[in-house]
């Protein structure tokens, strides 16, 4: 089913949803007698239009303006949709009722032809029959009325007739001849066959269509008929992403050049508006001269960074190596980490903006389409400068937690997951610097993956430390630092804001009682059963205990406390 265009009229659909059924089926009534009146030149307010449907004017006045034809599309929507929602008996229905069978039957046309009709204003309603099942119908009313607001065209359709076998088989040798002996294209074959046969070039596409997909049938021309598949459209673009030549790709799918880059744009737009892009929004981006400000200046050197080895990108083999490459990579300071997060988020955040325009562009350029992409390659190449820079401190807080079973690749592989997370959550317009955060999450993330990986009895031993040349421990210890203070700042504030029921259940959900290798997270269930209470009760008391800590810890904490 097609779309509601204009907001308004699709809030006001939405709205209705939560309607009484009499309240909808009024309305319903009430949009299709609006649905004759309006004249596709004029212009109509959507008070007018609110106004006739509901019977009250909107509470807050809109000066915006609906073209007639095309609140003629949204109101043919609108009343498609709010009939569906009804599904109104047939025995209910004082009149006649046809289904598109019975009406390509009465007037002596092809169903196609019908479905044609609707596309011009034939209204028609979701049913439930007597069988119960649901169907599409038309009304009696509706139909007349059709038929005296287009009698010429209703006419014409009569005056086709329907195409035989035998003349199907004439048109397929028609055009099986005109493909061999004068070497016709497929679109000068139709044309021609139309010419002679007084048919629509529709229906001897179709013809010639439903015969070569019979499996007896002979192919007519070298090339295939019909619309691309979207399983070709992505081979297309796959091969395209691969390097493959253009030349090759019109070959092999035999297409012209425009039509292999209008299906690579197409192609091209659906991964991006597919694409989830997050930022964190700030007023600096909604200036006008923001683009110069923000991206003016070079990275100065930073982008040889990204290519870096990082994220997973080693195995217990290969770690000492990982480790060596790694301690040669300086930390960021303040005010490059400032500039780096402030581009990330305002290139997605043009990204999203350029994306969200595409919905409003009858076409898309492969101009608009480069400017989109241009973006996101930034920002991914920022987004690697960030996290390259900060595996020295996912390292740190491996080595603390090293042990207990769990090897020290997996920790550090496990950290730099926890380090992209983080890389997309931090607000940097805060003024925190990132490490203490970052430094927040991955230990919130160890502390919670270390307990279940110490239970397993199949995990082999962690590798001795001592075996690696690299030692870590006295670098970049701001982040492992932050994460202490912050610990003790935390502690301090359940002590002094909480009872010592609310500190207990605090302390045994959240695994605040030691900040080392041996936290236990306790279930609602276990704790209730310590205490003597419900389950209920101590979740009652844990929202109590959490809104005070609210008002006491800083957003940071408070957000990787309960995350």
């Amino acid at each position: 089913m097609k779309k509601i265009k204009s907001p308004m009229l699709c809030q006001l659909l939405q709205d209705l949803r939560f309607s009484p059924q009499k309240q909808k089926l009024n309305q319903l009534v009430a949009a299709e007698k609006l649905y004759y009146l309006i004249q596709p030149q004029i212009e109509y307010s959507y008070e007018f239009v609110c106004c006739l449907i509901t019977g009250y004017r909107p509470k807050q006045n809109s000066s915006m303006l609906i073209k007639g034809e095309d609140l003629i599309q949204d109101l043919y929507v609108f009343i498609l949709s709010v009939s569906s929602e009804l599904a109104l008996n047939t025995n209910d229905i004082n009149e006649k009722l046809y289904t598109i069978g019975e009406v390509a039957q009465q007037f002596d046309v092809s169903i196609r032809t019908v479905e044609r009709w609707k596309n011009r204003g034939l209204l028609s309603g979701r049913y439930t029959f007597p069988d119960g099942k649901k169907r599409n119908a038309f009304r009696q009313k509706h139909l007349d009325r059709f038929v005296q607001d287009h009698p010429e065209l209703v006419k014409k359709a009569e005056g086709f007739s329907k195409v035989d076998q035998p003349e199907k088989d004439k048109i397929v040798q028609q055009a099986r001849l005109l493909a061999e002996q004068q070497h016709f294209s497929r679109q000068a074959a139709i044309i021609e066959i139309a010419r002679q046969t007084c048919r629509s070039r529709d229906t001897v596409r179709r013809i010639l269509i439903e015969y070569e997909k019979d499996p007896a049938g002979t192919p007519i021309f070298s090339r295939p008929a019909g619309v691309i598949s979207s399983r070709q459209e992505k081979e297309i673009y796959r091969l395209l992403k691969a390097k493959t030549p253009i030349e090759e790709l019109m070959q092999k799918f035999y297409r012209s050049k425009s039509s292999i880059y209008r299906i690579i744009n197409k192609r091209r737009i659906r991964e991006l508006k597919k694409a989830k892009i997050d930022y964190m929004s700030n007023d600096e981006f909604m200036a006008d001269d923001a683009e110069v400000k923000i991206l003016a200046s070079p990275l100065n050197g930073l982008a040889d960074l990204y290519d870096h080895p990082h994220e997973t990108e080693f195995t217990s083999d290969t770690l000492p190596v990982y480790l060596n490459n790694v301690s040669s990579i300086k930390p960021l300071t303040r005010e490059v980490e400032a500039d780096l997060f402030k581009r990330y988020n305002y290139l997605k955040f043009r990204a999203s903006i350029e994306i969200a325009k595409f919905n409003n562009m009858p076409r898309v350029n492969t101009h608009q389409i480069a400017i989109v992409e241009k973006y996101i390659e930034q920002a991914e190449q920022i987004r690697k400068i960030i996290i390259v820079s900060n595996l020295r401190l996912v390292i740190s807080i491996a080595n603390r937690h090293a042990g207990w079973g769990t090897q020290l690749s997996d920790l550090i592989s496990e950290g730099n997951l926890s380090l992209m997370r983080a890389v997309e959550k931090f607000d940097y317009s805060r003024g925190f610097r990132f490490s203490t955060y970052a430094s927040w999450a991955i230990s919130k993330d160890f502390a919670r993956r270390i307990p279940a990986e110490a239970s397993r009895p199949d995990k082999p031993t962690s590798m001795d430390i001592d075996e690696i040349q690299t030692d870590f421990r006295d670098k970049n210890r701001t982040g492992v630092n932050a994460v202490e203070q912050a610990h003790n700042s935390l502690e301090h504030v359940i002590v002094n804001n909480l009872t010592e029921r609310e500190q207990y259940i605090i302390n045994n959900h959240y695994g605040l009682i030691k900040m080392g290798m041996k936290k236990k997270y306790k279930s609602l269930n276990q704790i209730g059963d310590e205490i003597g209470l419900s389950k209920e009760r101590v979740r009652q008391l844990e929202l109590v205990a959490l809104q005070k800590l609210r008002q006491s810890l800083g957003p940071e904490e408070f957000e990787l406390l309960t995350k």
